[in-house]
């Protein structure tokens, strides 16, 4: 039925936007490469699926809020928020994640 495909595609855009790179893309307006000049980008197609009579629904309202939520905050920030009250820092964990790198890996995080 259209309300699963469209609870589908919800839980499949929470996932992916997740990825700092998504997130991105889609915060600047994405739209697929090609696309008619008159066709909403993927924020806007959130918004009016958000707005929809039956956008209500406990799955596809959570997953949404799930979609808005990862939109409006860095990973950086939920990152610094996760370590709120650790015997250790953000900056100290990444140290350490540092130094268990090999040379390999460490070339590959800088670029």
């Amino acid at each position: 039925s259209e309300s699963t495909s469209m609870d589908r595609g919800i839980e499949v855009m929470t996932y992916i936007v997740s990825k700092t790179f998504v997130k991105e893309k889609i915060v600047a307006g994405y739209k697929p490469a090609g696309s008619p000049p008159d066709r909403k980008s993927a924020i806007d197609r959130l918004v009016e699926i958000g707005c929809a009579p039956n956008s209500g629904d406990a799955q596809m309202a959570f997953g949404l809020a799930g979609i808005f939520n990862l939109l409006a905050v860095s990973m950086e920030t939920l990152r610094k928020e996760a370590f709120i009250g650790k015997e250790i820092t953000k900056e100290q964990y990444d140290q350490l994640q540092a130094l268990g790198k090999t040379e390999e890996e460490k070339d590959i995080d800088a670029k």
